[in-house]
C-alpha cells in the first residue's frame, strides 16, 4: 500500500528466482544468474528485468526462445556488462585486492558455497588431469590456496567473536 505496488507480485518474482537458485535439474550457468539476479536484488536491483534475464536464459537453454526474443537478450547482457563496467570502476576496492574488485554481500558467500557444496564429486578426476592446460591447473591451485588462506581468517575471526560473546 504505501508504494502504491503489489508486494505479492514481487515476493513471487523472487520465489521464482529463488527456486531457480535451489533447483538441482537446472544448469550450473542458470542457478548462478538467478543467484546473482538475488544479490543483485538484495543489492536494491530491481526485481522485475533480474527475473527477465533470468527466464530469458533459460527459454535460451531450453530452446523455446525465439530469435527476436535472443536478440533481446543479447541486447540486454550488452547493456549488463557496460552497466557492471561502469560500476566497477566506482564501487570500493576490496582489501588488498585490485580496485576492479567488489565485495559482495554474505548472502552471495552463502551462495556461492551451497553452489559448490560436493562439486568435486561432479568431476572426473582423471578427465580433468588429462585435459587442464597448465595455466588452468595453476589458477586452480591459486584459487585453493586463497581459500584455504579465506578459510583460516574466517575460522580465526570466527573463534574471536565467539570468545567475545561467552
Amino acid at each position: 500500500m504505501v508504494t502504491g505496488q503489489r508486494s505479492y507480485d514481487t515476493h513471487e518474482r523472487i520465489g521464482k528466482l529463488q527456486q531457480i537458485v535451489d533447483d538441482e535439474h537446472a544448469t550450473e550457468a542458470l542457478r548462478a544468474d538467478a543467484a546473482r539476479a538475488l544479490v543483485a536484488i538484495d543489492d536494491g536491483a530491481p526485481v522485475k528485468p533480474a527475473l527477465r534475464a533470468v527466464t530469458a536464459h533459460l527459454h535460451a537453454v531450453d530452446g523455446s526462445a525465439t530469435p527476436s526474443e535472443l536478440e533481446q537478450l543479447a541486447k540486454e547482457a550488452l547493456a549488463r556488462v557496460k552497466a557492471d563496467s561502469r560500476s566497477k570502476r566506482r564501487a570500493r576496492p576490496a582489501h588488498g585486492i585490485g580496485t576492479d574488485t567488489v565485495k559482495l554481500p554474505v548472502r552471495a558467500f552463502v551462495l556461492q558455497w551451497a553452489d559448490l557444496k560436493d562439486w568435486w564429486l561432479r568431476f572426473d578426476v582423471n578427465e580433468i588431469a588429462a585435459e587442464l592446460t597448465d595455466e588452468q591447473s595453476d589458477e586452480f591451485e591459486a584459487t585453493i590456496a586463497g581459500t584455504v588462506e579465506f578459510a583460516a581468517a574466517l575460522r580465526g575471526l570466527r573463534s574471536q567473536t565467539q570468545a567475545i560473546a561467552r
